[in-house]
């Protein structure tokens, strides 16, 4: 894949010291969109935290354009004295739009690529238990029947995370299948089943909804995306960070 679009995030930490980089880190800024208009870079996006301590004072934006050939185009860099106010804790995420002017060449932004470094001293840090975490916007679901990990896919019982993103819920026990609304969006799976629907489109599951213990498991991430919502895996901690 051709780099076209470089966005660097420096998270800095509170009392922060040295920085460190992080390969696949389980905090950062997931970008949303990003568009040019008049010379204006617009990306938006979530800066949001799947670790298990604080962040916080974020000090530089960073953007770098490269053509198709990836050859460098032009850098710009945006500071925004909000964000150092912004304080994140494990699972919480804010949505934010950079503007960042003076960008007249560039040639395609549907990709990019993105790269954070935060300073790994001086963070309070939490003990938040064993097995998957999951949070919606930032607050913590308490299920009934603890996420599991299947096939490398978080499951998570499907009353609790349909409802707390206020979709409606129907269950038809003969076919073994369940539905959700929300908005214009509905979403269909039926048990043991690898093709799901949404807006009556087929979709093929990695892993099917699956009954344990008496509840039926749904597929977070697959649920999340469907619902037009930024879905973010912090491997590491095992939290699972569900953002609009």
């Amino acid at each position: 894949m051709k780099k076209i679009v470089t966005i660097v995030l420096v998270l800095v930490m509170i009392f922060g010291l040295s920085t460190v980089s992080l390969a696949a880190p389980s905090s950062g800024f997931h970008p949303v969109s990003v568009s040019l208009s008049n010379g204006t870079l617009t990306v938006v996006g979530w800066i949001y935290n799947a670790g298990d301590t604080t962040l916080g004072n974020i000090c530089n934006f960073k953007l770098k354009v490269y053509d198709k050939n990836d050859n460098f185009v032009t850098q710009a860099t945006f500071n925004d004295g909000n964000l150092q106010g912004i304080k994140l804790l494990p699972g919480e995420g804010i949505k934010w739009k950079f503007n960042i002017t003076n960008v007249t060449t560039y040639a395609d932004l549907s990709e990019w690529s993105c790269e954070w470094s935060f300073d790994s001293k001086n963070y309070d840090s939490y003990n938040l238990g064993n097995g998957v975490k999951v949070y919606y916007n930032g607050e913590r679901i308490d299920f009934d029947v603890p996420p599991s990990l299947i096939n490398n896919r978080t499951m998570v019982p499907m009353r609790a995370i349909f409802e707390k993103m206020g979709a409606t819920v129907e269950w038809d026990s003969a076919t073994k299948t369940v539905t959700a609304t929300r908005g214009n969006t509905s979403i269909k799976l039926t048990i043991n089943d690898t093709t799901a629907y949404v807006n009556g489109q087929a979709v093929t599951l990695d892993s099917p909804a699956i009954l344990v213990n008496g509840r039926t498991l749904v597929p977070v991430r697959f649920i999340g995306e469907a619902f037009g919502c930024v879905v973010v895996w912090g491997g590491t901690d095992k939290i699972v960070g569900i953002y609009e």
